[in-house]
């Protein structure tokens, strides 16, 4: 392979590339193995790609096939590709820029397993690669028969991600990123305004039905909009609901306030979302609601308010939710995280999010450490417990001392309840690594406190070994760590 520094002598393009980028770059040049890059949504990952395709397409004269998850995110990558001047054609249904004799080809996962012939490949670069890895990806991988690179800012799959993919590259953290001024860091505000108790889980997830029971009433409506108002700056604000049904609700009730909003769902057309957003932008609408359409393949950096009106059990979904608003943009020192469902409490923080999941996990872990937090009774807002300090950083409200408030004490879920096992299984855990006691010390405190059944759940013996790395990770600093997470 050519040197680092001729690669981007050869490929020199009016772009500008990031240290971490360029070293990114060369280490995925510098090896065969397949891979998954761990990139912060707005850290620049498809500037990354682009490079890639161009070396080994230019350059090395290798094919490459990129897949893709819908027409959307092609679309917005055909317009990026054309920006470097790759020559590509697009394998998507009957897309006018069909093109099958150029050496890089932009696919429609769908489009590709529907057709009989295969492109030839070299290199496979799969864009959000947690939503490749289903019965379709692994067909198109089995037929491709090449070098995987995928990208994901959430790589977070119980099953993992092996055997496709054998090492993981993290180009830089989340502090980092906003220490750096290429993110803004979050305001998190926990403001719980559901009935928890009426959730209930299939298949790891809440069920729609019972999200709705728990969300869709004049009450939660009237307390969503007065927590609005309080934090409203006349900035974009993006709305996540539960369902189309949800999010019409919110909308009309946000009309009859007279708060100019509107929704978007997926069978709306592509046109339409875009002209809403764009309103959006422009200061036409206040809020747009949206329904699993906007969690990916959205550059929309002036939203400066996130609002969480549905809740999850799906650390991806929380994560691509708040990441819709930490781009940077003209005078947004941060994205304000209105959290109406226990999230914040349930996740963890944003600048915490654990290491890539290559391996499959045990079932049921949510590998955040929420030892420490407080919510502000006054405001809501959200952050960490600090030595010395008894007051909120945003209000000033002061703390009482020598008082525990548990986590749990946040929302209003059952005794032994999921979250509640979590939090002391994290208090647990967090005290054991602060005093330097083996992993074996989690286990057996838990059988002590919690009991036999549940800690066979969660603390199987035959993982014990890795407690530490799921229930108290050391956390990816924001920069002036200690205080808040106040910039």
């Amino acid at each position: 392979l050519m040197g680092f520094s001729d690669i981007f002598l050869c490929l020199w393009i009016e772009i500008q590339v990031r240290d971490y980028q360029r070293k990114t770059i060369e280490e995925l040049t510098e090896t065969d193995e397949s891979t998954i890059v761990h990139a912060a949504t707005g850290s620049g990952k498809s500037i990354i790609m682009a490079y890639l395709v161009k070396y080994y397409a230019e350059q090395l004269n290798r094919k490459v096939v990129i897949l893709i998850y819908g027409i959307q995110l092609i679309d917005q990558f055909a317009k990026h590709l054309d920006k470097f001047g790759i020559d590509f054609g697009v394998q998507q249904g009957d897309h006018p820029r069909k093109k099958p004799e150029a050496p890089v080809q932009l696919c429609s996962i769908d489009t590709l397993n529907r057709r009989k012939e295969t492109p030839k490949a070299d290199l496979v670069i799969v864009d959000e690669v947690h939503r490749m890895m289903g019965r379709s990806a692994v067909k198109a991988y089995d037929k491709l028969e090449a070098r995987r690179i995928g990208f994901s800012a959430t790589p977070y799959l119980k099953k993992g991600f092996e055997p496709y993919f054998t090492k993981v590259i993290k180009p830089i953290g989340f502090g980092m990123l906003v220490k750096e001024g290429f993110l803004v860091a979050p305001h998190y505000y926990s403001l719980p305004k559901i009935d928890f108790n009426a959730l209930r889980i299939k298949r790891g997830e809440y069920t729609t039905k019972s999200m709705e029971l728990a969300t869709v009433t004049d009450e939660v409506f009237s307390g969503v909009l007065d927590e609005f108002l309080k934090h409203d700056k006349g900035k974009p604000a993006l709305g996540f609901c539960v369902s189309v049904y949800h999010a019409i609700r919110m909308t009309a009730y946000f009309r009859a306030h007279g708060i100019k909003c509107d929704y978007i769902d997926h069978k709306m057309p592509l046109k339409k979302r875009n002209r809403l957003l764009d309103n959006l932008v422009k200061g036409k609408l206040r809020i747009v609601f949206n329904v699993e359409t906007l969690t990916t393949g959205i550059d929309r950096p002036a939203i400066e308010m996130i609002m969480l009106c549905r809740p999850t059990r799906s650390l991806i979904l929380y994560l691509q939710m708040l990441g819709r608003g930490t781009r940077p943009y003209p005078m947004k020192d941060h994205v304000t995280l209105l959290d109406f469902c226990g999230n914040v409490v349930l996740h963890g923080f944003m600048e915490e999010a654990p290491p890539a999941w290559l391996k499959p996990i045990p079932k049921i872990k949510i590998p955040l450490s929420l030892s420490n937090l407080i919510v502000c009774p006054e405001c809501g807002f959200t952050y960490r417990a600090v030595r010395g300090v008894d007051e909120c950083p945003q209000c000033g409200h002061k703390h009482k001392k020598n008082i525990k408030k548990p986590e749990t004490d946040l929302v209003r879920y059952k005794p032994k309840s999921h979250i509640e096992i979590l939090a002391a299984l994290r208090k647990i855990a967090r005290k054991g690594r602060d005093r330097g006691y083996r992993p074996g010390y989690v286990f057996y405190k838990s059988l002590e406190e919690l009991g036999e059944d549940i800690t066979l759940e969660y603390c199987p013996r035959e993982n014990k070994e890795k407690v530490y790395e799921l229930y108290a990770p050391l956390p990816d600093p924001l920069p002036n760590e200690g205080t808040s997470h106040v910039r």
